[in-house]
Order: structure tokens, then C-alpha cells, then sequence
């Protein structure tokens, strides 16, 4: 089926597909017009490692680094990134968002940890609002939480301030830029609907025509089959289809058209110059003599014309 063929069946159901189709453009119509626009603000953060363990001399020159507990589980992994997953695994956790939530953030932030291949482990927060000033408070909350979540984190497993992992923030959420993909993805969706719409409808309508074609056919007339591609093109009524011409045979071997004998030899269709030259010469001869005898007729008989004679037999010649 090709376009033109699509076209036409909406065509032929447009009093379906009309309000479809209206519907979908003013839906259109209002995701790009009337609808407000999203805001978006970003920051970021970069994890730092902390300071290793104090060494003897340290612990002898200040006894109170004794008592401190330097070990922390987290710089086990000698991997930040993955402490970099924790966090955002917290940050995105579902009681952090409903908190978050609770003092106005969109719940449609993002929080991801940066692919940049070779650079170190950065979390990048996107904060959404309806406005610029929105936008950039929900990213401001977010990396404060972020930051929150690492320490509490550590301090769970009572590591000292001095030997945790911390974050500093590396861009600052100070402006909001107008975020076009979020009105692309709802008209994309407003689109996709709509021609889903269009589709059913669509079908709706062809499958209760095709039903009701089907009810008034007669009884016992089939219905017509479906044409394809591979089916040759109806013969015309007026065309006649093409006969191959009958293989020639001896005129013994036809059927005879009359009660001759077919062995009976036939007159030759065609004549040469000569013989019709033949013919008319003694045709008009026949003619001329004919005339002549005509003529002789005419003579007069004692005087009278045989033909006065015969008509007026008391005229003043008797």
C-alpha cells in the first residue's frame, strides 16, 4: 500500500478523521504555545580522596591521633566512582525525593555521574522548574543534599571529619536556561497519540464499511477476492482475448460447409488479367448481338413499324 492509497482511505473516511486530526493540532497548538516553558539549572560536584592514616612518628609526636579513627571503609574500594554511585543511588532514593519534594523540588531532577573518560568523579545535578528561579533553587537543595548524603555516609561508620571523602562543588547553579527538549518530547508525544487515534479510527471505519458491503451482497455470491500484485490485469468486456489461429490442414480433413464432395476440386479464387479480359469481350458481344436482335424487331413489316402496327391497328396506314 503506497501513500496514495493511505490518503485515499482517509479521504473516504474524513468525516471520522477530521476531529482526529483537529484534535491532535490543537494539542499541538498548546504544547507550543500555551504551555509553559521548563527551566533547568546545573552544577556539579568533584569528589576529593582524604588524607591517609598518621603514621607513628605523627601518633608519637600528638598522642591524640591515637584515639581518632582514621579508617574509612569507603577508601577501601580505592575507587571513587563507585562512592560517587552511592550517592546518587541516595540522593535518587525514593524517601530523598519525596523530602526534596516536600520543599518544592521537581521530582524530574536528574542526578548523574559525568562520562567523561579520564576525569575524576563527578556528580552533575540538573534541577527542573517552571521558572529560572526555581530551576536554580532545586539544584541548589540537590547538591546540598548530595553533600549531606556523603557525610552521613561516612559518619555512619564513624569515620572523623578529618579522614572522609568530601565534595566540593565545581559549578554553581547562578542561571536557568530554557529546556527545548522538554516541550519536544511532549509534542512528540501529543503527535504519536494522535496518529494512534488516527489509526484506529481509521480501521474502525474501513472494517463497518467492509461490513456492511458484506450484508447486502446476495446470498451465495462470494465476495470478491483481494488483488495482487502477481494477478494479471481484467480483460475488458468489449476486448476479445487473442485465439491463436487454427493450424492449417487439406480441405478433405475440414468440415464441409456444404453437401459438394470436399475432394471436389474448387474454383480458383483469383482469376489472371487475361481470363477477366476474356470474360467482359464476351459479355459485350453478347450485349451487341442482343441489341441487334432487338433493332431487327423494330423493322418496318409492309410498310408499318411492327410496333405501330401492333398499337394502333385503325390508324390511316391500314
Amino acid at each position: 500500500m503506497d501513500l496514495l492509497s493511505i490518503i485515499g482511505i482517509v479521504w473516504r473516511h474524513k468525516l471520522a478523521a477530521i476531529p482526529v486530526v483537529l484534535f491532535t493540532i490543537l494539542g499541538a497548538f498548546y504544547v507550543v504555545a500555551v504551555k509553559a516553558p521548563v527551566y533547568q539549572a546545573s552544577s556539579s560536584l568533584l569528589l576529593l580522596s582524604p588524607p591517609g592514616p598518621p603514621s607513628a612518628e605523627q601518633i608519637a609526636a600528638n598522642h591524640k591521633l591515637a584515639k581518632i579513627n582514621s579508617n574509612n571503609p569507603y577508601v577501601s574500594f580505592d575507587d571513587l566512582p563507585v562512592v560517587a554511585d552511592a550517592i546518587i543511588d541516595s540522593v535518587t532514593s525514593s524517601a530523598v525525593e519525596q523530602t526534596l519534594a516536600d520543599r518544592g523540588v521537581n521530582p524530574e531532577y536528574q542526578v548523574v555521574l559525568s562520562t567523561d573518560f579520564g576525569s575524576p568523579p563527578i556528580i552533575q545535578i540538573t534541577g527542573i522548574g517552571s521558572t529560572a528561579a526555581s530551576a536554580i533553587r532545586a539544584a541548589s537543595l540537590i547538591t546540598s543534599t548530595a553533600v549531606n548524603e556523603l557525610y552521613q555516609m561516612q559518619s555512619a561508620q564513624g569515620v572523623n571529619k578529618i579522614y572522609m571523602i568530601t565534595a566540593t562543588e565545581v559549578v554553581t547553579p547562578t542561571q536557568a536556561q530554557t529546556a527545548a527538549s522538554g516541550k519536544l518530547r511532549t509534542l512528540i508525544a501529543v503527535l504519536g497519540i494522535g496518529a494512534l487515534l488516527l489509526f484506529i479510527v481509521i480501521s474502525v471505519a474501513e472494517a463497518r464499511e467492509q461490513r456492511r458491503t458484506a450484508s447486502r451482497r446476495p446470498v451465495g455470491v462470494p465476495a470478491p477476492a483481494p488483488a495482487s500484485d502477481s494477478d494479471p490485469p481484467p480483460t475488458p468486456p468489449s476486448a476479445k482475448p487473442d485465439v491463436p489461429p487454427e493450424p492449417w490442414e487439406p480441405r478433405a480433413f475440414r468440415e464441409p460447409l456444404d453437401q459438394r464432395d470436399p475432394w471436389e476440386p474448387s474454383e480458383p479464387r483469383e482469376q489472371s488479367r487475361e481470363s477477366r479480359d476474356n470474360k467482359e469481350w464476351e459479355n459485350r458481344e453478347k450485349e451487341r448481338t442482343r441489341n441487334d436482335r432487338r433493332g431487327a424487331a423494330l423493322l418496318p413489316r409492309n410498310g408499318v413499324r411492327s410496333e405501330e402496327f401492333q398499337s394502333d391497328p385503325h390508324s390511316e396506314h391500314h
